[in-house]
């Protein structure tokens, strides 16, 4: 006899972004089901979470439990990158970690299930099926025994393999990494390595088990020459060329060496009225970052209000369906600017084919950004101003209180995106205030009826910076 399971959300996929988008949903009183094929813990490669996912493990409430689990403390990184060498980091700065991503998936899975998520591991999924009325029937295979799960919404959280399918678009010059574990290797300290290569570059990192992961990145032309069999050798002549990775060779060798496809993408088409894509289901970062992690667990939060608001505001879903598009489409360019930047400054210093192909900018420019020249002048108290002509108020989706709702901002033809907040002050409204032209300092004495001083100086100077005000005589 079939099992079926009614719930508000099924989430397809029990990683980093999946448990987290399932825990921050259940916390809001959500039915959920997180559907996992693959036995906890797992392995899986990605184990090195820099200092900046500490914020975001905080405010989870998940940063104790991490911290508690025993994974090696890291605030180092060497770095060995064109002309750049670093091996020191600045004094007090914050501990990242390195992971047993088994382990560590394993505690973020078990933290959905302490919120009241329902989790099938393993289950195997079917295809799932939205009928007439919208909602998802997904049919689960468990221990031989077939289930089923109804859902309104549909969560596609599976990683590359994406269970809702769709168009994807290469951002970036495709890139294989060839990895390994290796034991009794000649190193100590926690740091995570990185170093440049003439024609690839190389990652490393020591695991709280006493195994030490090296990855090279390489173009795929390399790996057609020798195919499967010629895999290793390769892997071990590119390692021969690493001076911070190169004494792996010294050690042994755990497991036979795995080679994956590093390459960033992006989902043509990332959310819908009943179904949205997170974390690699939706789109991929270079991993030259090591912020996959980190990223993919940021906009599984992003997308929980967004469904909170499909699931409870419906009026309003158009405007949270846009903010989420908005939203990851500006995150894959920020990191594709970041990374091409990045390998920019290698073609000038390695003129091979290997950079000049990643230095290549493999994104349409956005439609609205353009340049502008910012102010040069100071900004006196008696200055006469008043908004430029290039700025408008615009209506806008904003994240607040787990919802996506409509907030006035403001938006210049230099920009990409609205900015609805400024120091949490909606600067929209102040800025209406000085379409005329009129003092600064009648200007910060009008808005301190409302806020503090300190915070009209920061509101008024950050306009004046970002060139929305103009002189007036």
């Amino acid at each position: 006899m079939t099992a079926t399971w009614d719930v508000d959300i099924c989430v397809i996929g029990g990683g980093p972004a999946g448990s987290t988008i399932g825990r921050c949903l259940a916390q809001l009183g959500h039915r959920v089901c997180i559907v996992e094929k693959t036995q906890f813990p797992r392995s899986h490669i990605g184990e090195s979470l820099p200092p900046s996912i500490l914020p975001l493990l905080e405010s989870l409430g998940l940063l104790a439990s991490i911290e508690q689990a025993g994974f090696l403390r890291t605030r180092r990184t060497l770095l060995r990158w064109a002309s750049v060498q670093r091996d020191d980091p600045p004094p007090g700065a914050p501990q990242g970690f390195q992971v047993d991503r088994g382990r560590f998936d394993q505690l973020l899975l078990e933290a959905a299930r302490q919120a009241g998520v329902i989790v099938f591991n393993p289950a195997k999924v079917q295809l799932p099926a939205s009928n007439p009325v919208d909602t998802w029937q997904i049919p689960l295979w468990i221990n031989g025994c077939e289930h089923s799960v109804h859902a309104r919404l549909l969560v596609d959280a599976s990683g590359k393999a994406g269970c809702l399918g769709g168009i994807r678009q290469r951002t970036a010059s495709v890139t294989l990494a060839a990895f390994a574990y290796w034991s009794e290797v000649p190193f100590n300290g926690t740091e995570t390595r990185v170093e440049d290569g003439p024609e690839c570059w190389y990652w490393g990192a020591p695991l709280p088990d006493g195994t030490f992961n090296a990855t090279v990145f390489f173009d795929p032309d390399r790996y057609k020459a020798v195919g499967r069999n010629g895999l290793e050798a390769l892997y071990r002549s590119l390692l021969a060329g690493s001076s911070l990775l190169r004494d792996c060779l010294h050690g042994r060798l755990v497991q036979p060496v795995h080679c994956c496809d590093a390459t960033s993408y992006a989902s043509k088409e990332p959310v819908g009225n009943n179904w949205i894509k997170v974390g690699e289901a939706s789109f991929s970062i270079d991993p030259l970052s090591s912020q996959g992690v980190q990223t993919a667990m940021g906009t599984a939060v992003g997308a929980a209000a967004v469904i909170n608001t499909l699931l409870h505001r419906p009026g309003s879903s158009d405007l949270a369906i846009e903010f989420y598009r908005t939203r990851q489409s500006e995150m894959i360019i920020r990191h594709h600017q970041l990374a091409t930047g990045s390998y920019a400054l290698q073609q000038s210093y390695y003129d091979t084919l290997f950079w000049k192909r990643r230095a290549m900018n493999q994104l349409e420019p956005h439609p609205h950004v353009a340049s502008i020249a910012l102010p040069l002048a100071e900004l006196y108290p008696h200055s006469n101003v008043r908004l430029a002509d290039c700025v408008r108020i615009v209506e806008t989706g904003v994240l607040r209180n787990n919802y996506i709702e409509s907030a006035s901002a403001l938006i210049a033809s230099h920009w990409d995106r609205p900015v609805a907040f400024v120091h949490e002050v909606p600067v929209a409204e102040f800025a209406e205030s000085v379409r005329q032209p009129q003092r600064v300092v009648d200007i910060l004495g009008k808005w301190s009826n409302r806020i503090p001083w300190d915070q009209c100086e920061a509101i008024l100077g950050w306009m004046w910076q970002s060139g929305l005000l103009e002189f007036q005589q």
